[in-house]
């Protein structure tokens, strides 16, 4: 019966999938999988610790046998099995919080756990093709939530992919980066105030 469901914690359940293919049996779901159930269960906001950004991205080795994520919900430790869990940290920084794009949450949090000193050119480029995933818009308004010294970083790495288009793929007159960026907010402004955006 494929229609039977799971308890992996207190209250918390879930459909297991069966992999049928190399004969695995129950396939659990990922710690963030269960994060990301609980937050939209409790209608609550959460985000990775830096240490398990890093792990996300695949930028630490190190496997994370606990998940830790600040909230802007109730502190509280989950706990999954196998020495697993989940916790939950309470913060009223509401900027943290505020991302548009799950993918530029993690860079920056990743970011800010490594930290300016220690952020090396070696980062830098295995930070690059993530950066390059966010569209324009989400950037352009997740920017503005970044520490200083992570905004400088990621605007320098988009504005040299820019410059670099510029000068193999784009023929004639093209704009600045500085003036993309300004005809950006201008669109979304735009799009702000229209009416179905109410």
């Amino acid at each position: 019966n494929e229609n039977f469901i799971l308890r992996i914690a207190n209250g918390i359940y879930y459909y297991p999938q069966i992999d049928k293919v190399l004969g695995l049996g129950v396939i659990k779901p990922s710690l963030d999988d269960v994060a990301q159930a609980i937050a939209k269960r409790d209608r609550v906001k959460i985000i990775p610790s830096g240490t398990y950004a890093l792990n996300m991205l695949g930028l630490s080795t190190q496997v994370a046998t606990n998940a830790v994520y600040y909230t802007n919900g109730t502190a509280r430790r989950i706990h999954i099995g196998d020495g697993k869990g989940i916790l939950f940290i309470h913060t009223n920084d509401n900027k943290m919080l505020s991302f548009k794009s799950r993918l530029m949450m993690l860079i920056v949090s990743a970011m800010r756990e490594i930290g300016e000193q220690g952020f090396s050119d070696e980062y830098k480029s295995q930070i690059k093709p993530f950066v390059e995933k966010v569209t324009t818009s989400d950037f352009e308004h997740d920017i503005t939530l970044a520490p200083v010294w992570v905004r400088n970083i990621l605007l320098a790495l988009w504005r040299k992919d820019y410059e670099t288009m510029q000068r193999t793929m784009i023929y004639g007159q093209s704009v600045t980066f500085d003036e993309l960026l300004t005809e950006i907010r201008q669109l979304n402004l735009r799009i702000s105030e229209l009416p179905y955006q109410k």
